[in-house]
């Protein structure tokens, strides 16, 4: 190989490491972690008026489920794992948004319930939510909007069958 050869080569990845555009081949994973970084650093600037600032889906999620539900539920069907949601229920609990009220038919178990603050703030995180999520899908259909939700549904469904590692991910506002 030529000496010219190898520096067009240098030039032709340097010209593409410039790109606004990620590599095709990077790892769906990566373009999944940097479009959460961005998506909840905007979303946490949003509602930086609250006085959490993570867990917004936990509340969503309950309130979904009509404000109440077992912790091994929430962490079932959010893949939140056990430590990992006992932690993030202490952090709401702490700051009033939830509260554990043990089942009386099986004491091992805690029902979480939405307390009347976090029905009070659901409004105005719905409020981010939405207005967060026009942006980010800025351009798509609705048809669009509805067929991207069915193929991330789909990508979790069939990456659920496949063996792996427990992975934590650890947010940081800085």
């Amino acid at each position: 190989m030529n000496k010219n050869k190898i520096i067009d080569d240098k030039r032709k990845h340097t010209q593409i490491n410039q790109s606004k555009t990620l590599p095709i081949n990077l790892p769906l994973g990566r373009r999944f972690g940097i479009l959460v970084r961005l998506y909840y650093g905007a979303l946490t600037k949003r509602l930086e008026q609250l006085d959490i600032d993570r867990h917004f889906s936990i509340l969503i999620f309950l309130e979904n489920n009509d404000g109440t539900c077992n912790q091994q539920f929430i962490s079932n069907l959010l893949k939140i794992d056990k430590v990992s949601m006992v932690r993030i229920i202490d952090y709401l609990v702490k700051r009033k948004y939830v509260k554990r009220v043990v089942n009386i038919d099986d004491r091992r178990e805690h029902q979480i319930h939405l307390t009347n603050k976090a029905r009070k703030m659901l409004p105005v995180i719905h409020t981010a939510v939405d207005s967060l999520n026009e942006v980010a899908m800025g351009g798509f259909s609705p048809k669009k909007v509805k067929n991207l939700y069915k193929d991330i549904d789909t990508l979790i469904s069939n990456l659920e069958a496949e063996p792996a590692h427990t992975i934590t991910m650890k947010f940081e506002i800085k």
